[in-house]
């Protein structure tokens, strides 16, 4: 599990790609992992001033350690998704759970 893509043409400019939230939205920048570069999605501030410097996969490892309540947000929002980062969220999930 130590790659993954994020492809913000996956996500509508109007919500936040992590948890659905529809208002207060920013540019956040997502690093891949084991590939050079990164990628703009759209995200929520909470969730962008969350995950700060931290690589996407590190934030959601966090949260799942802690079942947190922006976890479960994240969880909801994700359920039945086939996104690359739904992918990533449900990857992190199963090697907690």
């Amino acid at each position: 599990m130590t790659e993954y893509y994020v492809d913000p043409e996956e996500h509508p400019d109007g919500e936040c790609a992590l948890c659905g939230e529809d208002w207060d939205l920013v540019f956040m920048y997502v690093r891949h992992e084991g590939r050079a570069g990164r990628t703009t999605i759209t995200s929520c501030r909470r969730c962008e001033t969350s995950v700060g410097s931290q690589r996407l996969m590190d934030w959601l490892r966090s949260h799942c350690e802690q079942k947190s309540e922006k976890w479960e947000e994240i969880l909801h929002y994700q359920r039945g998704r086939r996104t690359g980062l739904a992918q990533l969220i449900h990857a992190v999930y199963r090697a907690y759970h």
